[in-house]
């Protein structure tokens, strides 16, 4: 599965095709250049929606989703040394702005992932999921266990490094949950879904927490990166490799390096 249909199916999906009868509406790429002066380019798909999270503008629409091209420069260390970093990558994401919360979005992120190919889905087995909350979310816990059937050996429960999202600048936070693949019980689990939920705002800087309070709305914003799904569909191991599945573009003579004569 290429790039592209990962993208597609993700918007058709949120858009007119899953099973909770919840359309999005489709929200084209933002610039990278952030319309934040907290930012300079935008880092993740929620930062077009900052205002909407923030109760500072009313959104046009209740739920949207979007495939938004990012910048990450908070890691851009681990580039390179790692077969997951990237600078630069498109960022599935759908959003819930006082609609839909936790059991919402815990549903879709499922039905999407589990649903067959020929369904519009990304044929995941179930058996080959994990899922993590953070470590005092006994709702998200209960959810995944008593509603969408996963067992609790396979629910890990995770602290602040982990399952707690912030934009690492001020900005909306909360917990979240995670959505791991591992092909085999003794394979490394690979993070293909973030749910993020959320529930208060932090005045947070890169070095200290000034201050939290509670948000206006409840809100979600689920993010999967495209590299990482085209890596674990197509059964490869490092990131770089997903390169492969765009070489069809590239003409063989673009990779010739020309010596002066």
């Amino acid at each position: 599965m290429d790039s592209a249909d990962i993208r597609a199916r993700w918007l058709k999906f949120f858009e007119s095709n899953n099973s909770l009868k919840l359309p999005h509406t489709v929200v084209p790429s933002a610039s990278l250049i952030a319309d934040d002066p907290n930012l300079l380019l935008v880092n993740a798909g929620m930062v077009p929606f900052k205002p909407y999270f923030l109760g500072e503008v009313k959104p046009p629409y209740k739920r949207a989703t979007s495939v938004q091209k990012c910048v990450r420069t908070l890691d851009i260390d681990e580039v390179g040394k790692t077969t997951r970093h990237a600078s630069f990558f498109q960022m599935c994401g759908n959003f819930s702005f006082g609609d839909y919360f936790k059991e919402g979005a815990i549903s879709l992120a499922w039905e999407l992932l589990t649903k067959s190919t020929s369904d519009g889905g990304y044929g995941f087995s179930e058996d080959k999921l994990w899922v993590t909350v953070y470590q005092d979310d006994d709702e998200a816990a209960q959810i995944w266990e008593k509603q969408v059937g996963v067992p609790k050996n396979r629910i890990q429960r995770r602290g602040m490094a982990d399952n707690f999202w912030s934009m690492g600048v001020p900005g909306p936070c909360g917990p979240c949950s995670e959505i791991y693949f591992a092909k085999r019980a003794d394979q490394s689990l690979m993070k293909i879904d973030t749910l993020k939920f959320g529930t208060w705002c932090s005045c947070k800087t890169l070095e200290v927490k000034v201050e939290i309070r509670t948000l206006s709305q409840l809100s979600v914003n689920c993010l999967l990166k495209i590299l990482t799904l085209a890596l674990v569909l197509n059964e490869l191991l490092r990131s770089y490799k997903v390169l492969k599945i765009f070489m069809k573009l590239i003409p063989p003579e673009s990779f010739l390096i020309k010596h002066p004569s």
